[in-house]
């Protein structure tokens, strides 16, 4: 598929399955043991063991004769080896956090999973879900509008319901009335980018249409350096740049919070034949997730920790980061009907869609209900 594994859990992937082979070969030959006739001499399966031989004090007293030692105990039944979650993700960003922190926290361990991470573009990751040479897609606009389009996959939980861009601007603009007349840096026409610069815009009480101009530079390191550069006075960017931003004395003007229209962002997304076939563990993967969303409210330090060792951030911008994006993220991973329908329109208005598709054909809410269910929530 060509996908590059990544990240701590994608190492020693092959080492991991040997033990385990090994691990279940010396079960067997333990249960073997523990089930073998305690004589040496061959007997068939199916004859029954010979009474021992009564003892001389029991046959002259009449006593009846002792009874046989008991067996040993059976081994213990080795628990089941955990079950290979191959997990792809865009980019090794704090958009996909959750998956790092329950990589990072042990979530997946706890749940029977062993966490692949493979990084790899949604336009290889979604047809591997199809092939069953991936599991889980976290990518999930695009799983969306894959799914939109008659690809047998679902989207089963939401991690950011909103736009993970901050609207950063330059030094000299300081308030919605200073965005007016400006040049606004996006990665592409049509994109993420445009849409979200497009409703911060809108959300600033101006014409996203002509109160400002829009200027396509590819990559969001060059909007970035743009940015810095005095080429551009604002962009649409994902974290760690706003805290960047700040430390430099630049602004945010926008935040995910300030947007009352959503769509999905990130989330889990598998495939149609993988919730029929193996439900128990897309729950188990949810559970995971479901207890990565938490952490990332209540664990400040330990998520911190993560942020800065996984997208390689200086701690102060770690922390910084954690403060302007923790809120954003979902508590229990709904999946928003409104939010879908938005993505949807949003995608029709780009090109990237040619209709509607119902609800049903993109997200399979009812794995998270049963877990929900399950957790007592």
């Amino acid at each position: 598929m060509g996908v590059a594994r990544a990240g701590r859990s994608g190492h020693g992937v092959a080492v991991r399955r040997s033990y385990r082979l090994l691990g279940a070969g010396l079960a067997a030959l333990a249960l073997l043991a523990a089930c073998a006739p305690a004589s040496s001499s061959s007997r068939p399966a199916s004859s029954a063991p010979a009474p021992a031989a009564p003892t001389a004090t029991s046959a002259a007293s009449g006593a009846p004769a002792a009874a046989p030692a008991a067996t040993a105990a059976a081994a213990p039944t080795a628990p089941p080896a955990p079950a290979r979650a191959r997990v792809a993700y865009s980019s090794t960003s704090p958009a996909f956090l959750a998956h790092f922190v329950a990589d990072g926290l042990g979530l997946y361990q706890q749940q029977g999973l062993e966490a692949e991470s493979l990084a790899a573009s949604p336009a290889v990751s979604i047809p591997g879900l199809t092939t069953g040479e991936i599991d889980f897609v976290l990518s999930i606009g695009s799983l969306m509008r894959a799914a939109a389009k008659g690809v047998p996959v679902r989207a089963v939980a939401v991690h950011l319901p909103k736009p993970n861009f901050f609207l950063v601007t330059d030094a000299g603009v300081r308030q919605a009335a200073d965005v007016r007349g400006k040049v606004i840096g996006v990665t592409g026409y049509g994109g993420n980018s445009h849409v979200t610069a497009q409703l911060y815009v809108a959300a600033l009480g101006l014409d996203p249409q002509h109160d400002v101009q829009y200027l396509s530079l590819g990559e969001e390191n060059v909007l970035w350096e743009s940015l810095k550069l005095g080429r551009i006075q604002g962009a649409p960017l994902t974290p760690p740049y706003p805290a960047l931003a700040e430390r430099e004395g630049m602004h945010v003007l926008g935040r995910p919070d300030d947007l009352t229209l959503e769509y999905p962002f990130s989330g889990v997304g598998t495939s149609v034949e993988k919730i029929a076939s193996q439900r128990g563990e897309v729950k188990r993967m949810l559970k995971a997730q479901l207890a990565a969303l938490q952490a990332i409210q209540t664990e400040r330090d330990a998520v911190v920790r993560i942020m800065a060792e996984r997208f390689a951030l200086e701690p102060e911008i770690a922390a910084a980061t954690w403060e302007q994006i923790h809120t954003s993220w979902s508590r229990d991973g709904s999946i928003s009907r409104d939010g879908v329908e938005t993505l949807q329109r949003l995608d029709i208005e780009a090109g990237a869609l040619d209709a509607m598709a119902p609800f049903e054909q993109i997200a399979d809410p009812s794995v998270l209900a049963e877990v929900q269910r399950e957790l007592g929530r």
